[in-house]
């Protein structure tokens, strides 16, 4: 059970599912990471079938002071190591892989988040996760100090997808995040609740770049300072968030509590 409700992630595509109570990981989740472990482990493996290699850069690690499952999270003290080498920022990250070709395919992008007092984010951003090959050509969910909760895809220079909004969220709490594709339908939920909703057919192309979580690869001052926890799900094949079930997690039920609920309809 603690493997169960401790941070994933996980890229989903709608099919007719059936019921996963029970299952766990399954042949569609191609990465799955629990930030279970010591405190001060920089050890987080991916326990997908896919075997992806994740790297704990600068000081991100696991801490057990604080945790939303499991009794440990994944802390980003939102520092920058070496202000020439981007890539030694504070983040956790995954190399390039297919796992990450979202294209026209639906797919669902969720985790827990906790913000400490102090941080970019409260003044500038804090890049959450995200696949950036250059300015050009990107995707990021992130916390913005105006625009709050934002989801941003661009694509050739030109912004396909934007959505954000919500307020400025409470501090030293856990607050949930997803951002859902469904065909041509794309929302952007906190809490339970959707802040934001776009249309678009756009098939997203494939980035050659890794994958970041808690922080930005290229930009300095767009590290999260705090933690996360249940990370993004990625689940190819197969749709396992439902607008109507976000409220679910909100209320703490686990992924197996979730998973039980869920039904065969294509959303």
């Amino acid at each position: 059970m603690k493997e169960l409700i401790s941070a994933l992630v996980m890229l989903s595509m709608c099919l007719p599912m059936a019921n996963t109570f029970g299952k766990g990981i399954d042949e569609y989740t191609v990465l799955m990471l629990h930030c279970n472990g010591k405190d001060g482990s920089t050890a987080l493996i991916d326990s997908s079938s896919q075997g992806h290699i994740v790297a704990a850069n600068g000081n991100s690690q696991l801490d057990t002071a604080q945790s939303k499952f499991g009794g440990a999270s994944c802390l980003f003290d939102g520092s920058f190591k070496y202000f020439f080498s981007y890539r030694d920022s504070e983040t956790l990250s995954v190399p390039d892989s297919d796992d990450w070709d979202f294209g026209s395919g639906d797919f669902t992008i969720d985790f827990w988040v906790y913000f400490d007092k102090t941080g970019d984010q409260w003044s500038s951003e804090a890049n959450l996760v995200n696949q950036h090959l250059d300015a050009d050509n990107y995707w990021k969910i992130s916390y913005h100090s105006t625009r709050y909760w934002l989801f941003a895809y661009v694509r050739g220079g030109i912004q396909q997808i934007g959505m954000h909004g919500g307020t400025r969220p409470s501090a030293e709490a856990w607050h949930h995040v997803a951002v859902v594709r469904n065909g041509n339908n794309w929302n952007l939920y906190v809490d339970g609740t959707s802040l934001a909703n776009a249309t678009s057919s756009d098939a997203m192309p494939s980035l050659n770049a890794q994958l970041y979580i808690g922080g930005h690869n290229l930009i300095v001052h767009q590290n999260l300072k705090g933690r996360m926890d249940l990370y993004l799900r990625t689940t190819k094949h197969r749709c396992i968030w439902r607008a109507k079930l976000a409220l679910l997690v909100h209320r703490d039920l686990t992924i197996m509590q979730s998973f039980q609920l869920f039904d065969t309809t294509v959303i």
